[in-house]
Order: C-alpha cells, then structure tokens, then sequence
C-alpha cells in the first residue's frame, strides 16, 4: 500500500449517533426524489470525467465539505453514497452550475433523508429519474439501501447513470442477487451505460460475485490504476458499457470519509 495514501476512520462516537437516529425511521416518504437545479447547462462530451464517493453521511463536518468543495469542480457528475439531506439542506451539497438528484431510503428520527446523490453539470432528463429500493435490509436495524438511475444528455448523447449502495451484511450470493434485482427493475435502454457506487466488496469472491452480474448485463470494469488500496477497502467500483475508459484513480485529497473517493475519465465510442 502507497506510504503517501491518508488512512480512513469510522469514529466509533460518529456510527453510535447514526444507529440511535436509525432506531426508528420512516419509510413512508411521500417523495422519494428531491432535486436542486443551480444552472446545470450541460456537458458537451465526448469526455465524461466521473467520481464516486461514500461520503460517510459528512461526518467530517468542517473537514468533510472541505474536501469536498476541494473536489468537486474536478468531475462533470458524482455519484455519491449516505448523503444526508432535507429539502433545504440539499443546497449544501449542490454548488453554482451543479444539479442535484437525491434518491432517499429513508427519513430519520431527526428528520434527515439518507441515500443518494447524482451531482453535476449535464443536463438532466428529470422524468426517467428513478429510486430502486433492495428487497433485503440491513439486520437489526432494518435500514434500507437504494440504488438511483438518472438520464443525462453528453453533448447530443443519452446516457444512462445507476448510482448503487449495496446492503453491507448480507451473503456472498446475495450481494450477486441485489445487483440483479435492480437491473431487472430499470427499462431497456441501449445508450451508454454507467453503473457505479459502494457495492461492499469486501472480499474478491464479493467482487467476483459483482463483476460476473454485470458482465452478464454488458458492462466493463473500469480497472483502477495502481490500486493502492488493501482489499477490504477496495469496496467502491465504476463499471459502464459504450465507453472508453482513459484512466481511473484514488482522490488522494478526499480523507474525511473512511471510503476512497475514485475519479475516472470515460470517452464515449465513436
């Protein structure tokens, strides 16, 4: 592992606070989509600069949009995971010239919504916004996990983004199963393809398990250059079909999560 790559923390104090406002939740949201347009005006493609990033609900504070107003100008969309928000807190993440699309799970007791976010310049194609939610929950807590599939134009182009937050505790074969589940709710679409976020690889047969489904569906793993990482960290994946993709890589500058933020550059094929 790369002497140079910052080490990642889960404060035991942070996930105690986030299990008591799990205790009881609601998923009974009237809306499961909240979206925040900034003057969004489009990507111009053919290059699709893409990140992925659990940002671990900001936990960081301070040091969490920090990084993250450090980063986020690098990429023309991310693919966030545990993204807490609420209809006005939303603007917090969502800069000038961004568009946000938060995909919720559930609301908390404090009234916050955890899930997903899409974020960034290309225009967006609001009416085919959808929120799958995984048929299993996580044990104890019985907190559910969401996966949101958005449509972008890149320049004239189409193209079809699935963020994904796979349960964390769950079997080998399950984790190939969720993934299968959430490609079979989407509707066809034959345009470019992406399909990135925290699967909770934790182990290679995980990962294996993940690349055989989506191979199965036509999709390539976007390989990252020199992973640094130790293998249980090795949980965030980009996979996508009608590229090319140029590089992949760690955002060093990103260590208020304990997940590596990835950035990666993809072509659309002539």
């Amino acid at each position: 592992m790369s002497s140079d790559l910052p080490k990642l923390k889960r404060p035991l104090r942070k996930v105690v606070k986030n299990f008591y406002q799990a205790l009881k939740i609601n998923t009974d949201l009237s809306t499961d989509l909240l979206v925040l347009d900034r003057g969004a005006k489009g990507g111009h493609g053919p290059t699709l600069n893409i990140g992925i990033w659990n940002i671990f609900k900001g936990n960081g504070g301070v040091k969490f949009f920090r990084d993250f107003t450090s980063i986020v100008h690098s990429c023309d969309l991310w693919l966030l995971q545990e993204v807490l928000a609420s209809p006005h807190g939303l603007r917090d993440y969502v800069p000038e010239t961004f568009k946000g699309i938060h995909g919720a799970s559930y609301e908390r007791m404090d009234g916050l919504r955890e899930g997903v976010m899409n974020l960034g310049h290309l225009k967006n194609l609001d009416q085919k916004n959808q929120v799958i939610r995984f048929s299993k929950s996580e044990p104890l807590v019985r907190t559910p996990k969401v996966s949101l599939v958005t449509h972008h134009l890149l320049g004239h182009v189409e193209i079809r983004v699935i963020n994904v937050h796979q349960p964390l505790v769950r079997g080998r074969k399950r984790a190939g199963r969720d993934l299968r589940e959430v490609m079979e709710q989407v509707q066809e679409f034959d345009g470019p393809t992406i399909v990135a976020g925290d699967f909770n690889t934790f182990t290679k047969r995980y990962f294996h398990e993940v690349c055989e489904v989506m191979a199965n569906c036509g999709l390539e793993y976007v390989p990252v250059s020199l992973d640094p990482r130790k293998e249980i960290q090795k949980l965030d994946h980009i996979f996508q079909k009608g590229f090319v993709a140029e590089r992949c890589s760690i955002v060093k500058e990103a260590k208020s999560s304990d997940h590596f933020a990835l950035k990666a550059s993809l072509i659309l094929r002539s």
